[in-house]
């Protein structure tokens, strides 16, 4: 129900208001489905990406830290012996995502387990290191990011690297995001997952604008270590995760979208993809104000789980 109300929005055939107060109801149900908090976590980060540079951000990264709150209640940092494996599988997700919607108490956690783990990698679960990284490529100092280059490079197989390099994708500091583009394509992962590496970065640093322009000015470069269809993907790729329909117009003027079949084929996909985002992203700005308004109008009518969310809220002016 959750997952085809999204489409509706997406689809322009319902309001994202009807998905959002169906979300705010879940810390009022006890919830207990993986599959429900997955949904609910993979559709809170979109829109949380959507909101970059809105004013309403931090009140939706309020309003969906409380969502998910419950389920990290229940599941915590901690391992419990006996507990399903979903439920396992759930927890690196659930931190995450908190992370990433800038939740004080997980993030002051994972950066302290990251320094243990730092001195000691037995103090942290296979399944936690992604997640923790992932605060440190964020939220950490220059010390942190310095660390987790380092451990990339001397990762042993791919799934560490790509482990490692996701979370080093999640730096919002410019300088940092140039040092990663460099990290993704000067050997340290292997050749095979470069355009992907490029596109998370883009995605993830919150910076595709300025990823876009470090693989353009470095495509000669980037694409002496990339397949023909690898070299079809790179510029499609990374264009495809920006909202502004100027690096659209870029792509397609660029003559290696004119280079063969595929190469034209993907860059109109991408530049459709844009244009889908920026339709989306403007929908979902104006859903999301008038939403939040309408609760901190009438806090007394939201579900229960939502009075603290608005008891934190600043005044509305009369």
């Amino acid at each position: 129900m959750l997952g085809d109300q999204f489409a509706l929005f997406e689809a322009g055939r319902a309001p994202l208001a009807e998905y959002l107060s169906f979300v705010a109801l879940l810390p009022t149900t006890g919830e207990r489905s993986t599959a429900v908090w997955q949904e609910v976590v993979t559709h809170l980060l979109q829109i949380d990406r959507m909101e970059r540079d809105t004013p309403s951000r931090a009140a939706f990264r309020a309003f969906a830290r409380g969502v998910l709150a419950p389920a990290f209640t229940r599941l915590g940092w901690e391992e419990k012996k006996g507990e399903p494996l979903p439920e396992a599988m759930l927890r690196p997700q659930i931190i995450a995502a908190l992370a990433s919607l800038n939740d004080p108490d997980v993030i002051t956690q994972g950066l302290t387990r990251f320094d243990a783990w730092q001195r000691h990698p037995d103090s942290l679960p296979s399944g936690l290191v992604g997640p923790v990284a992932g605060i440190a490529g964020q939220y950490g100092s220059s010390a942190d990011f310095d660390a987790l280059a380092r451990l990339l490079r001397q990762a042993p197989d791919t799934e560490s690297k790509l482990r490692l390099y996701a979370a080093l994708a999640h730096t919002h500091d410019t300088a940092q995001v140039e040092h990663a583009a460099l990290l993704a394509t000067d050997g340290s992962i292997p050749n095979g997952r470069i355009v992907r590496a490029l596109a998370q970065l883009a995605r993830a640093s919150e910076q595709p604008e300025a990823v876009w322009q470090i693989v353009l000015a470095r495509q000669a470069t980037i694409r002496q270590r990339l397949t023909p269809g690898g070299q079809a993907m790179l510029l499609p790729a990374v264009a495809a995760q920006s909202n502004d329909p100027a690096t659209g117009a870029a792509l397609m003027a660029d003559p290696a979208s004119r280079a063969s079949a595929g190469a034209r084929q993907e860059a109109r996909k991408a530049e459709d993809q844009i244009g889908q985002t920026v339709e989306l992203t403007g929908r979902t700005h104006t859903a999301v104000a008038e939403w939040l308004a309408t609760l901190a109008a009438s806090p007394a009518t939201a579900p229960e789980g939502m009075r603290v969310f608005l008891e934190r809220l600043p005044p509305r002016s009369p």
